[in-house]
């Protein structure tokens, strides 16, 4: 199930123009990706303790509608494919107060232990993997 991620444009987040400046787009995905996280599984900082990191190893965004300050972004966030190696998030942010599209996004993320080695995660935590595979959801399903 995707999990609605709400907030709002801070003042500091715009470029000379006005609006957000594409940068800040990762860290709402980012976010949005913990926020989920902690919906429906447990909190980053549970599976640091575990051993298992998630560093992104590949990110895209699509640019649709400009934001600024003042607005409020939604963000929603679907685990869209989980490997014994990687997890996809898919991300479709909007404009709360008009609904209008503002980008989409997808990012990758592997399974690595703190030095930065893959883990499978089917092996070393098996229910973790089974939940992960769980909450798998296709846009538009």
């Amino acid at each position: 199930m995707g999990v609605i991620f709400k907030r709002a444009i801070n003042y500091y987040e715009t470029d000379k123009m006005g609006i957000v400046h594409h940068a800040n787009y990762l860290h709402y995905l980012e976010e949005a990706r913990l926020c989920f996280l902690n919906t429906n599984l447990l909190s980053y900082a549970s599976l640091e303790h575990k051993g298992i990191y998630s560093p992104t190893s590949k990110i895209s965004i699509t640019y649709k509608k400009p934001v600024t300050y003042g607005d409020t972004i939604e963000v929603d966030t679907v685990l869209s494919e989980v490997t014994p190696v990687r997890f996809i998030f898919s991300y479709v942010i909007k404009e709360q107060k008009t609904g209008a599209l503002v980008a989409e996004a997808t990012s990758e993320h592997c399974f690595a232990d703190k030095n930065g080695h893959l883990l499978i995660l089917s092996r070393i935590d098996k229910g973790l993997f089974d939940k992960l595979t769980s909450l798998v959801e296709k846009r538009g399903e």
